[in-house]
């Protein structure tokens, strides 16, 4: 968030933007150095304001012009608050980009070589869309250093030009395949299409589903399981009886966002109303999405438990208050209609959903084809895709598409990797997971040492689970398991 102390506070807009879920420290990136003037240890260097990063160019362009609401692209109706988004829709205009090669024009001009000049022309290359060039240059700024902006966006650009590479690949197939005149087919036609099995819970055990469905990166409907989970059937009227006057922050997808899923900050209001909103058809495209019940709603989760299949949760090993460990399950409640963006699950995890009321259109890419989706990383390690699922052009026609319905009292597994997009189609009531086990521990991995770059959290988890002694052994003869104890052992002194 370097940018913020160039971001002009209006009428229209009282506040600061807040702070991003996963803090980091004051002195440990070379940008937020730079908009505070401090000095940077990793770097053993003072940051000069001399060489100021694209998105603080862009920012003060956008003061000059009078405010963050003339962000270009509002005009289009889709108005976003979220920073992040007004700065991605202004570099995509034609007059911001100018903006921006003209920094980039003068900073090369004037010339440099130190740490600071290499990383903010990095910065600008990786505004305009040309990531080979930002590597080298963000490669000369990123020697010697492990954390930091520095390397975060190091490790950023890196995995873009891994997803460039591989779609470049498939393009070249499919040229040679036209000149020769083979058919090239389109991805509903190809072979080796994902098909989403239902299969039944009473005759599928934990070793089954792990052997056919997660180390295999399966998704698969499972059945009869959802009812055992919950003391009594989860409704919009139970959950408003125990959850009824907590107050949450919904969300809402905005087409032209930035942010994972295209979701951004909604309405807040009580359970309770919402629920009336929802009734009354006034829900207006908010979304309660990924509410953390043993955070949020303890008394919730004391009803729940997690079903065997998922129980082998590697989180659950780490330490007590380390990341993501108390973050589900979670709740979901929507309107009919209502839905995010397509995305793919955060850190390499599995991810598992229990639909109680309602029905959900999913629809998902095998991880090979997330390539072809025009994946690209922004603000985030996390892609936002380019591609319309529902009406793909150029590459995602070839990716190789999946769809299903998941139906009330159905439970799904959602393998790591696999780009997907949801939409309800009636009103909704379902808890979900992320998790991790042997099926996706390497990925995981992998993705919490990019994020560790930057998130002292990230950092501390990696540690443990990269541990020599670390437990990651798979118990077959699981259970499910009821969040109860584990409640009582977070609240014991």
């Amino acid at each position: 968030m370097e940018f913020i102390t160039e971001w002009p506070i209006t009428a229209e807009e009282p506040s600061p933007p807040p702070a991003p879920r996963v803090k980091r420290r004051a002195t440990d990136t070379l940008g937020s150095a730079a908009a505070a003037g401090r000095t940077e240890d990793d770097a053993t260097a003072t940051w000069s304001s001399q060489w100021a990063t694209a998105d603080i160019v862009l920012a003060r362009w956008l003061r000059r012009k009078g405010g963050v609401g003339n962000t270009p692209g509002n005009s289009c109706g889709t108005q976003s608050s979220n920073p992040h988004t007004r700065l991605y829709v202004a570099a995509q205009s034609s007059e911001g980009r100018q903006v921006l090669q003209q920094s980039l024009d003068s900073m090369l001009s004037r010339g440099g070589s130190d740490r600071q000049w290499h990383y903010a022309v990095a910065t600008h290359y990786d505004r305009l869309g040309d990531t080979c060039a930002a590597i080298r240059h963000v490669d000369e700024a990123a020697r010697d250093l492990d954390e930091g902006d520095v390397a975060w966006l190091h490790a950023k650009l890196h995995k873009q030009a891994r997803y460039d590479e591989q779609a470049r690949a498939r393009q070249a197939v499919l040229d040679e395949q036209a000149t020769s005149g083979a058919q090239v087919t389109s991805g509903a036609q190809a072979t080796g299409c994902v098909r989403v099995d239902r299969v039944s819970g009473e005759h599928l055990s934990v070793r089954q589903f792990h052997d056919e469905y997660a180390a295999r990166g399966r998704p698969v409907i499972i059945t009869g399981v959802v009812a055992a989970l919950t003391s009594s059937p989860w409704s919009l009227d139970s959950i408003t009886k125990v959850a009824g006057d907590r107050v949450v922050k919904l969300r809402r997808r905005h087409s032209l966002s930035s942010e994972w899923a295209k979701l951004e900050d909604g309405d807040t209001m009580t359970v309770r109303d919402y629920v009336t909103a929802i009734r009354a058809g006034r829900a207006n495209g908010n979304y309660l999405f990924d509410w953390s019940l043993p955070l949020f709603c303890p008394e919730l989760a004391a009803d729940l438990a997690v079903p065997k299949y998922f129980a082998n949760d590697f989180l659950q090993r780490t330490a007590p208050g380390s990341m993501y460990r108390d973050s589900w399950p979670s709740l979901f409640i929507g309107a009919m209609g209502a839905g995010g963006g397509l995305h793919v699950d955060a850190f390499g995890s599995n991810f598992w959903m229990a639909l109680f009321q309602g029905q959900k259109r999913w629809l998902f890419f095998p991880p090979e084809d997330t390539a072809l989706l025009g994946p690209r990383l922004i603000d985030s390690l996390d892609p936002v895709f380019d591609a319309n699922p529902d009406d793909p052009t150029g590459l995602a026609r070839h990716a190789r598409a999946c769809e299903c319905v998941l139906q009330a009292g159905e439970l799904l597994f959602v393998p790591a990797g696999s780009a997907h997009i949801v939409s309800n189609l009636t009103d909704t009531v379902a808890v979900s997971g992320n998790f991790v086990d042997s099926s996706n521990f390497a990925l995981v991995k992998e993705e919490l040492a990019r994020a560790a770059t930057r998130d002292p959290h990230a950092r501390a988890l990696l540690a443990q689970l990269a541990s020599p002694g670390f437990d990651c052994t798979m118990r077959w003869d699981q259970g499910h398991v009821s969040l109860r104890q584990k409640l009582a052992e977070n609240l014991a002194p």
